[in-house]
């Protein structure tokens, strides 16, 4: 039998490990129909009988997992199906502490990448996002070295975990984005995972409220800081991050518009500030005295995007709005407003922040008063063969 058949589904013996839990103590138990070879090996690798289970099995461990592999290598086929099931319902399980589980080298080699992102000047939010996808990633493989990873490694885990959990499209491509940077600065390895299937990017318009909805979502807001965030955000057509990170010399009164600094991509721009909100400014000032930032917390420092999202959650529900809208909604809302108004596209990629126009194209989709203005093919031969048309 040649090397490339030896571990795989060609070996006739078959071995499942599956995961026990006794007494707080977790074990890899070790199912096969009666074989004296795969006893013999069982007793070799440090194994013991359960006759009440029926079964082999040994303490959970990262040297117990190689002792079978190696154990069986060239005998029987291995199947750890269902240990990775249940590494991967503790992988999406908030309750899981990645730090914990992950080994001694990757921690390091995360600590590392960590510093080299910091040092390149990543935002916090785009550190924190693959830091937590990494340690993720890592703590499903916490008996291998991140180096012996591969492809088949990244689509196994993307089967097992992440379209198991429902992540996004988005999570994916995130994901592989993280990993490809990773290898890069800490192994100095320039993969593509070529062999991982790329996932399409959806289509979806984004979630749009009309003009009235917006009105009605200003009009819920519970206090000023609220009104005022809201129309903040919807007026400049800004990210959650531009928001919160907005200083209050940022805007400029006298000519009517907004530094945002460092936006994403790390790039400056300026977008107007519209004049009906600067009363609803000078008294948003006036009354909560913000030190430093445009919208702090209740302590002082800037305002959280979790705080903002939830204000707009509840002022939906008092609105009674059943669209599912966050910052970015409002963000959506201003880009599709604008066009319906005959704004210029490539005035509005600079507004936004886009780096291609391409992106700003998808807000050129039809609104409501678009679709109600193109007749209906229906219509019109129905009119021409002078039938009523209600």
């Amino acid at each position: 039998m040649d090397q490339k058949k030896k571990g795989t589904h060609y070996l006739h013996k078959r071995v499942t490990a599956i995961p026990l839990e006794q007494k707080g103590k977790k074990y890899i138990g070790l199912e096969f129909s009666y074989d004296k070879l795969l006893i013999d090996i069982c007793k070799q690798i440090g194994a013991s009988w359960s006759k009440k289970k029926g079964l082999w099995y040994l303490e959970n461990s990262t040297v117990n997992f190689y002792k079978i592999m190696e154990g069986f290598k060239g005998v029987a086929w291995v199947d750890i199906k269902r240990l990775r099931q249940k590494q991967a319902e503790q992988a999406v399980s908030p309750k899981f502490h990645f730090e914990v589980d992950l080994s001694e080298e990757t921690a390091e080699e995360l600590n590392r990448f960590e510093r080299k992102m910091l040092a390149k000047r990543y935002s916090m939010s785009t550190v924190k996002t693959y830091l937590s996808m990494l340690k993720r990633y890592f703590t499903y493989y916490n008996e291998q070295l991140s180096s012996d990873l591969g492809d088949d490694d990244v689509v196994n885990y993307m089967n097992d975990v992440v379209l198991a959990a429902g992540y996004s499209e988005v999570y994916q491509r995130q994901l592989i984005g993280a990993l490809k940077l990773f290898y890069f600065y800490v192994h100095q390895d320039k993969r593509e995972f070529s062999e991982v299937p790329r996932v399409r990017k959806s289509k979806r318009l984004p979630e749009v409220l009309s003009k009235e909805e917006v009105m009605e979502l200003f009009d819920a807001c519970t206090n000023l800081k609220h009104e005022f965030c809201l129309k903040l955000i919807y007026g400049c057509g800004l990210r959650v991050g531009d928001a919160i990170s907005m200083k209050q010399r940022d805007i400029d009164l006298h000519r009517y518009v907004v530094h945002i600094k460092s936006g994403k991509g790390r790039k400056d721009r300026t977008v107007p500030f519209p004049k009906s909100l600067e009363a609803l400014y000078r008294r948003y000032l006036k009354h909560y005295k913000p030190r430093d930032y445009v919208l702090e917390g209740q302590f002082g420092g800037p305002y959280t995007a979790t705080s903002v999202n939830n204000v707009i959650k509840k002022a939906c529900e008092i609105a009674g709005i059943k669209k599912r809208a966050t910052a970015h909604t409002l963000r959506h809302s201003f880009a599709t407003h604008i066009i319906s108004h005959g704004g210029n596209v490539f005035m509005l990629k600079e507004i936004l922040g886009h780096s291609s126009t391409k992106t700003t194209q998808i807000y050129v989709h039809l609104n409501d008063q678009d679709i109600n203005s193109i007749e209906n093919p229906l219509d019109r031969i129905m009119k021409d063969a002078g039938k009523e048309v209600d």
